[in-house]
């Protein structure tokens, strides 16, 4: 493959192929001289399932000048031999969501990078500047031009014109071969911009945090989430039933497709109900928000509301959840989801395949994962965390002594602005406390925190609360709490200063990662602040729990939560994990967090 002219800035680049023994020879002499950059490698494989056979297609391997791509099926020994030398040398490697060129590797047998020796580019790039597009070429285009899209277009073409995919290309295409050598090419080129940069700016030692965290998630995605197959398959079963009667019922009630907004609306306005939120295109919503408010109401509104609801909900759990586990199982009954460390702009972790940041609260599909045989399972989960860390930052008097006698925040709140003992506190105070506390936190408004507590009260058998009600309830908590509302102030009169002096507004997080927030909302600085702490503070406590030897038996990081897979014999261990786990020093308000377990399924804990 000859080297192809792509932009200005890039027209030196060579991009090359292994074909023959000559190719291999120039390959190694290449791979041995010395460079100023980093050397790159990247990965081409047959779709996202890493633990599945003969998944990895191509290797490429790059600098900010060359890039090579080599064949897996016709040359794993050479593969093999430069990986194993690159690792003898001790030499730094850079890659672009180094976990999963790193499972591509090792699923094939191939040497893998020692994490000591990686650099990131897609973590070091969200470091720098959070606000931006993290994908591999989005992020180059900004750097060297449309240009770097080049093999990419022509692939695509190709896909189009042949019906490939990522599997069935030929790896004699010219352009696959473009698009996969390119990258290493352009991942070197932005981890050698990059590192110096965010080094210089003071932020070497978040990114390592970044990266330590994600080499110990390495091992909970490799190790995977064990499955019950009889329970999953059972319960698929039972909800298919279900939706086969709920779609019987419906169809009497004239709507034969429950997913169709339009034959929901007809059926519900022929009931008598009267919408007041539409679409774009003049359509009446019925969303699950516009749903739960009409099942407050009497008669056939409410009984069509409730089954739209029970059946959009079960075909959406079992496709998400069930399917994926009985279909994307390994052989062994193990899950592998992908554990996103900086799944946020916040820099809070996400995980799919399958989405467990989203899963229903209960039991019923959480009963689906297993602690690994021999082996009990425990929960643990920070209490009201962005609270704390709130209470720490705004230095509250009253939320910070209530934290450390131990009171129940929402109750606390509720108490002082409703003027009455807490004991005397209702679920419906409690609850509209509860969201306008953490939706405020979010940056929600006031008709956005009365949806959301609406939402819940009448979930709860409630009735809806009026955006007049929270902006009264606003007031009086800016009132009992008056360091809360004085901080949120400062917080803005420092993102306004910083937009007016640097053109963007921003907050630096506890963990040291720059947090920048939009030019229109510098509101949001304050949920930045907060959630990105909190992101810091669990990989912080992953470490820890690393390098005290328990890093092996974490499970699953969701949300504020961690499971373990504990051996038996060892439950002991757990309040260990647990003290490790608070923080009772470091900040004014402590952070401590609720032990469970051990359990059987990971559904036990929330019954």
């Amino acid at each position: 493959m000859e080297g192809h002219l792509l932009t200005h800035d890039l027209a030196a680049v060579e991009l090359r192929m292994v074909r023959d023994t000559e190719d291999a020879e120039e390959f190694l002499r290449w791979l041995g001289e010395r460079r100023p950059g980093i050397l790159a490698i990247d990965t081409e494989t047959t779709g996202l399932d890493w633990w599945t056979s003969h998944f990895t297609r191509l290797v490429q391997f790059g600098d900010a000048e060359v890039g090579w791509t080599v064949s897996v099926r016709d040359w794993r020994g050479l593969i093999k031999i430069a990986l194993d030398r690159w690792i003898a040398g001790g030499q730094p490697v850079g890659m672009w969501n180094d976990k999963f060129d790193q499972h591509a590797l090792e699923t094939e047998g191939l040497p893998t990078i020692p994490w000591h020796s990686v650099h990131d580019g897609l973590r070091l790039h969200h470091i720098e500047n959070p606000a931006r597009a993290h994908g591999l070429k989005p992020s180059s285009v900004a750097e060297w031009g449309e240009g770097v899209g080049y093999g990419e277009k022509l692939l695509k073409a190709g896909f189009r014109e042949h019906g490939w995919n990522w599997a069935t290309v030929p790896e004699e295409f010219p352009p696959y071969g473009i698009y996969a050598a390119l990258d290493t090419v352009l991942t070197a080129r932005q981890i050698d911009r990059i590192l110096p940069a965010i080094t210089a700016r003071g932020m070497r030692s978040a990114y390592e945090v970044e990266m330590a965290s994600a080499a110990i998630l390495y091992g909970s995605e490799r190790r995977g989430l064990r499955i019950d197959p009889a329970y999953t398959l059972a319960l698929r079963d039972a909800w298919t039933a279900e939706i086969e009667q709920l779609r019987a019922s419906l169809r009497l009630l004239g709507i034969d497709n429950p997913s169709s907004s339009r034959q929901v609306a007809t059926a519900l306005k022929y009931g008598g109900w009267d919408p007041e939120e539409f679409t774009e295109g003049g359509q009446p919503k019925t969303g699950e928000a516009v749903l739960r408010g009409v099942m407050a109401e009497l008669g056939v509104n409410a009984e069509i509301a409730t089954m739209i609801v029970r059946y959009r909900r079960l075909v959406k759990w079992s496709k998400a959840y069930l399917d994926r586990f009985l279909s994307k199982a390994d052989d062994t009954w193990h899950v592998h989801p992908s554990i996103n460390t900086m799944g946020a702009r916040t820099g809070r972790m996400s995980v799919t395949g399958p989405p467990l940041q989203t899963l229903p609260r209960g039991p019923e599909i959480r009963h689906c994962i297993l602690p690994e045989e021999g082996e009990t399972l425990f929960k643990i989960d920070y209490d009201s965390q962005e609270l704390r860390v709130f209470a720490h930052f705004s230095n509250e008097p009253a939320m910070i002594q209530a934290f450390k006698e131990g009171m129940d925040p929402h109750k606390l709140t509720a108490s002082m602005v409703y003027g009455v003992p807490q004991e005397e506190v209702v679920k419906s105070q409690r609850d509209t406390a509860k969201n306008t506390r953490y939706a405020r936190l979010y940056g929600a408004g006031p008709a956005k925190i009365a949806e959301t507590a609406s939402a819940s009260t009448v979930m709860s058998g409630g009735q809806p609360v009026t955006e007049a009600e929270i902006k009264a309830f606003i007031v009086k908590l800016e009132a009992e709490f008056p360091g809360e509302a004085e901080f949120v102030k400062h917080l803005d009169l420092i993102g306004r200063q910083r937009l007016a002096d640097d053109g963007v507004p921003y907050v630096w997080t506890y963990g040291g990662r720059y947090m920048p927030a939009d030019p229109d909302k510098v509101y949001s600085l304050l949920n930045y602040l907060i959630q990105g702490s909190c992101a810091d503070i669990l990989k912080r406590k992953i470490i820890d729990l690393d390098a005290a030897g328990y890093g092996d038996w974490i499970m699953v990081p969701v949300h504020d939560e961690l499971l373990f897979s504990v051996p038996y014999g060892e439950e002991g261990e757990m309040p260990k994990i647990l003290t490790m786990m608070e923080e009772r020093e470091a900040f004014k308000a402590p952070l401590t967090c609720e032990m469970s377990g051990p359990y059987s399924s990971w559904g036990w804990s929330y019954v």
